[in-house]
């Protein structure tokens, strides 16, 4: 039985694992202003946006039983406070994600396959020089079984910081795919159920994904007539809503989604390891980006190797 590339690849990211493999993509999410919560004024705003590149090369062993995806990606994110008593707020970045992750996929069998990743990245506000304290790692192992050509599961381990934090979690993947319809998931960090149109050029459906990190900060944000500073922000969110991708030219895809943003954690820790939390209500959010994906249809046997 043949791998596809959408079930091979569908396991690469450490830092998120995609729907679908993307060779190359860019996006900007936008995050309207919504209430703090727990906020003195209730006219206290906060809202984010966000933007991601990456660029990915897979390597193919002879074989073809060994793949090897190397991944470059960049996150910019900044955020805006609207206080009701006119005062500039003391934190706003912008805070960037610069990381590398090496994946390896072992096809162990028609049956069997094992992903093993680890990566680094710089998440921090890139004021100063870097510190051992801006680097985070993460890492992923996670074996999967091929029931039939619909439907397949994995279980395994991840460590990642996408809740705010650096934390091991335990991973469930699951798929299932039949003509045009496609569910896949990965609890708990994404989720898609996905159709498509006969030409396969248009996919729609509904997603949900977690995403965050734990940035690092020099010491430039002190808090008003005291010693003390923001030494650590820590920001997570859930997204939940439609999205559609549209194959417009060739390799090159137009994605769009918008939906409802949860848990919008903000917190921020200063040097005397005190926190505090600026989390938002519930609020929409809108994505539009570009990205490139292998022919539709390409199979991982009809590939020639890459690595000699």
């Amino acid at each position: 039985m043949k791998v596809t590339l959408f079930i091979v690849f569908f396991l690469i990211s450490s830092s998120s694992f995609a729907q679908d493999f993307k060779l190359a993509g860019i996006n900007y999410t936008y995050y309207p202003a919504r209430q703090i919560k727990n906020a003195v004024n209730p006219d206290d705003k906060i809202s984010y946006e966000e933007i991601n590149f990456h660029i990915a090369l897979p390597l193919i062993s002879k074989n073809k039983k060994n793949i090897f995806i190397n991944k470059l990606a960049d996150t910019h994110m900044e955020v805006t406070t609207e206080l009701a008593s006119g005062e500039p707020s003391f934190i706003s970045g912008p805070f960037h994600t610069i990381s590398y992750n090496l994946a390896w996929i072992h096809i162990i069998n028609k049956k069997w396959m094992f992903l093993a990743s680890a990566g680094t990245s710089v998440a921090s506000d890139l004021r100063d020089k870097l510190s051992s304290d801006d680097f985070l790692f993460e890492g992923t192992a996670l074996a999967r079984h091929t029931f039939d050509e619909h439907w397949g599961v994995g279980l395994g381990v991840a460590y990642l910081s996408l809740f705010g934090r650096p934390m091991l979690l335990p991973v469930v993947e699951a798929s299932y795919e039949r003509d045009l319809f496609k569910a896949s998931f990965v609890f708990p960090i994404s989720g898609h159920i996905i159709f498509s149109t006969p030409n396969k050029k248009l996919k729609y459906g509904f997603e949900t994904k977690v995403g965050g990190n734990n940035y690092n900060l020099e010491d430039g944000y002190y808090l008003s007539g005291t010693n003390t500073f923001i030494d650590k922000v820590r920001y997570s969110r859930i997204n939940i809503g439609p999205m559609l991708e549209w194959n417009f030219w060739r390799s090159l895809h137009l994605g769009i989604s918008t939906g409802i943003t949860g848990r919008r954690v903000l917190e921020l820790e200063d040097n005397n390891k005190n926190l505090y939390s600026y989390d938002a209500k519930p609020g929409p959010y809108f994505t539009i980006g570009f990205f490139i994906s292998p022919p539709v249809g390409k199979k991982v046997d009809d590939l020639e190797p890459l690595s000699r």
